[in-house]
């Protein structure tokens, strides 16, 4: 075997084993939500929601919009000890920002004795998995096997600890306790692979301009993650506030279902990127040709997973959450087709920066979130969570498809999406035959 067929192989393995945490990570949260909704019933599943989606909102203020940056300087230099001491120094004081937040918007909007043990699990499950960032050391130094096993593992844990929870009949705050298990193990399982990396922890090393630059840098992002939380939480984050917590609970349950597939756009993305990249800087029209090809298999595969969803979706609910949640199927039967514009969406992601054109990721959430945050306030005031899961589908379409038409420099992608949407459906065969010698092709 050659030198290129050995590297070709790990590549192979390693993508396997990136796409194992994935699918467990998919796994653990579709189970994980199915045995708490189960167990207590839509309105505490709406605190758990509400819960999540307030931890989502502030969380980037943890991480300082820095989570890409340390994988790339990590990934320069793995040994980088002032850069890791001051990004977690930065992290941690960005940690306690995060926390005052979320407890704040407990204290004005929520009852926050009730929920102080949740709160207090999902803020230390943040620190331990986001803050103390060893998985993005993994990441940048190429080392995906710790985080398979781990996150296997820390995710059973948990999965264990609930079913042995709900057979005991454990109280939803001792439940909640589970949060903080699976990122405990899940760190442990990774530190013990890589203990190195707290070597690289020295305060001394701590250099506040250092990490004033890397902010500096990452503003862009945190401005832009900021808005897109805000507009992508606003449905429940309005709704706990609008109508009554068994509804919550019932819209939430399907509407949790949709990003859990977001992953499959990612690993298209990492499969091709590589010749993406290589006909970007041969040839233009290739590169064109070859980015259409890729967004057709994307919007094909988001086709099929909403078409699929749409047929089956009150046996889904019922497999996962019961005779309760019957109500939920509709919601999941309109929010499914966000599907179709969540998986182009991390190529489009990655154009933007391929192409120099980063800053339209401020831009176009600049223009969007204000919008989404009113139709669903609209919406929901005088529809109801069908409405909310309407505006749902639309924010997708919106913010990761059609906002690229707005801008001259970004037209010609949007186009590309067009086009490859419209040959699904003049030339299924054509796309079929170029799909399968794509993924036959060797990277």
């Amino acid at each position: 075997m050659s030198h290129a067929d050995a590297k070709r192989g790990s590549n192979f393995v390693n993508a396997l084993l990136y796409s194992t945490e994935s699918i467990t990570a998919l796994l653990f949260s579709v189970v994980s939500v199915a045995l708490i909704a189960r167990h207590f019933g839509p309105e505490n599943l709406a605190r758990y929601s509400l819960a999540q989606s307030v931890s989502t909102l502030f969380i980037v203020f943890a991480t300082l919009g820095l989570e890409q940056f340390v994988i790339r300087e990590l990934a320069r230099n793995k040994n980088d000890s002032e850069f890791v001491t001051s990004a977690l120094v930065g992290m941690v004081a960005g940690w306690f920002a995060y926390v005052g937040l979320v407890v704040a918007y407990y204290l004005v909007f929520q009852d926050f004795a009730r929920d102080l043990i949740l709160i207090a699990s999902v803020v230390v499950a943040t620190a331990i998995s986001k803050v103390l960032f060893i998985r993005s050391y993994l990441q940048a130094t190429n080392t995906p096997r710790p985080i398979a096993l781990a996150s296997l593992f820390s995710r059973l844990l948990s999965i264990a600890y609930l079913i042995a929870g709900a057979y005991l009949d454990f109280s939803y705050d001792a439940m909640m306790l589970y949060l903080p298990l699976q990122a405990i193990a899940l760190f442990i399982g990774m530190a013990i692979s890589k203990p190195q990396f707290f070597a690289l922890i020295e305060f001394k090393q701590f250099n506040p301009r250092r990490l004033l630059i890397s902010v500096r840098e990452a503003s862009p992002v945190f401005i832009s993650t900021i808005l897109y939380f805000f507009y992508n939480q606003s449905d429940i984050l309005i709704m706990s506030s609008l109508l009554d917590a068994n509804t919550v609970g019932i819209y939430s349950a399907s509407i949790r279902l949709i990003p859990q597939a977001a992953f499959l756009g990612y690993v298209l993305v990492a499969t091709f990127y590589k010749e993406m990249d290589k006909r970007l800087l041969e040839d233009k029209d290739a590169f064109e040709s070859y980015v259409k090809s890729i967004l057709t298999i994307q919007f094909g595969v988001g086709l099929v997973l909403a078409t699929g969803v749409f047929l089956t979706s009150d046996l889904v609910i019922y497999l996962l959450y019961g005779e309760r949640y019957a109500q939920s199927a509709q919601v999941l039967a309109i929010a499914c087709w966000a599907w179709v514009f969540i998986l182009p969406a991390a190529l489009y992601s990655r154009l933007l920066i391929m192409l120099g054109y980063a800053r339209y990721e401020l831009i176009k959430m600049l223009i969007v979130a204000p919008l989404i945050i009113l139709l669903n306030y609209l919406v929901i005031s005088r529809i109801g969570m069908l409405g909310s899961a309407v505006v749902f589908v639309f924010s997708y379409f919106l913010v990761d498809f059609l906002v690229y038409f707005l801008f001259k420099e970004t037209r010609y992608l949007g186009l590309m999406g067009w086009h490859a949407v419209v040959d699904i459906f003049t030339r299924p065969r054509h796309v079929v035959r170029n799909a399968y010698v794509l993924l036959k092709a060797r990277a």
